[in-house]
């Protein structure tokens, strides 16, 4: 699918992020240049440049700053956002959109899957009006985080709790329903699977269905309002082996000394219900549930493991988790 030139005005911030999640931010300095002046070609004002110096940001040539330079000397010509849209496409992107979902293809070997959320589930709201309004809501929040989030560091208080690296993780400063000010939370995407079945090669359209957040001192809570039942984030590595685990800290753990792809679900509820979507997209890969050793972790790790074909395993000591374990094992880690 293609967009023709009378859509372009209909093009969003969402769109063009999940399309330079397909385009490899450690580009030659060329194809660098073009992806800024195609956005450029769609908003010449903040909103495009926040999201080509986001998208620059991971890669290992940035260097803060010029990306403004360049930009400021952008002139409207021969190169639009198609440009852009055309090398995501031949990059293995696809997408379709109507008022209240924008959906985009992941597959297995894009260079930056993890980049900006590009893509929603719709929630079950009463009626056309409220999903509006919270469709809304949401799409401002993200338009927030795409322009004021940054790489989450290295010595965040939780990484350093946890002894883990901070990996794509981005980090915010936002305001909570209570108006209470959250400073450097990190934001963890929750996927889920839009599509329900592949469009082709076992690949699907997956979408943020909501947002996790944690806090410097631990705390977790969601983005309320949206259901995160089934949802997942994933560690992309090797896929002959997939393990699911409950949290973000103990999937960073398990994917740094397993170079293995990991599926983080969030809580010992979730397990089952993500492990599902997890197995549409790795029908061939064996599964090692990774569960928490306590009361609830192994009931549903076992349930899990029993759903998917798969194998369960958990740490030796009781009330903890794999994080823990591999954490007491290895020296305390700062790089980046």
């Amino acid at each position: 699918m293609s967009l023709s030139s009378g859509q372009y005005k209909e093009v969003t911030s969402n769109q063009i992020a999940s399309a330079l999640n397909f385009l490899d931010c450690n580009c030659n300095y060329s194809e660098w240049i073009k992806s800024g002046m195609a956005i450029h070609s769609w908003s010449a004002g903040n909103d495009g440049f926040c999201l080509w110096d986001n998208w620059s940001s991971y890669g290992s040539k940035y260097k803060k700053g010029e990306t403004a330079t360049h930009w400021r000397s952008f002139k409207k010509g021969s190169i639009s956002i198609a440009s852009l849209f055309h090398a995501a496409k031949s990059a293995g992107w696809g997408y379709k959109t109507n008022s209240n979902i924008t959906a985009y293809t992941v597959k297995k070997d894009s260079p930056n899957k993890n980049f900006l959320m590009g893509a929603k589930q719709q929630e079950a709201i009463s009626t056309p009006q409220e999903l509006k309004t919270a469709e809304e809501k949401f799409d401002n929040f993200l338009l927030t985080y795409h322009k004021t989030s940054r790489r989450a560091p290295s010595d965040h208080p939780y990484l350093e709790k946890k002894n883990v690296k901070p990996h794509d993780l981005r980090a915010i400063n936002f305001k909570s329903n209570e108006n209470k000010e959250i400073l450097n939370s990190l934001v963890i995407p929750a996927f889920n699977i839009i599509n329900e079945t592949a469009i082709k090669d076992d690949s699907y359209a997956l979408g943020v269905q909501t947002l996790q957040f944690i806090c410097p001192n631990g705390f977790k809570m969601n983005y309320p309002g949206r259901p995160i039942s089934g949802c997942f984030y994933l560690f992309y590595g090797v896929t002959e082996t997939v393990y699911l685990c409950e949290g973000w800290a103990t999937g960073a753990s398990l994917y740094e000394i397993t170079e293995a792809t990991v599926a983080v679900c969030f809580s010992c509820n979730n397990l089952s219900k993500a492990a599902v979507n997890i197995k549409k997209l790795y029908p061939y890969s064996k599964f090692i549930v990774a569960a928490d050793n306590n009361k609830d972790g192994i009931k549903y790790g076992k349930k899990t493991a029993k759903l998917i074909g798969g194998t369960l395993t958990y740490p030796p000591t009781e009330s903890t988790d794999f994080n823990d374990y591999i954490s007491s094992k290895k020296p305390e880690n700062k790089e980046n």
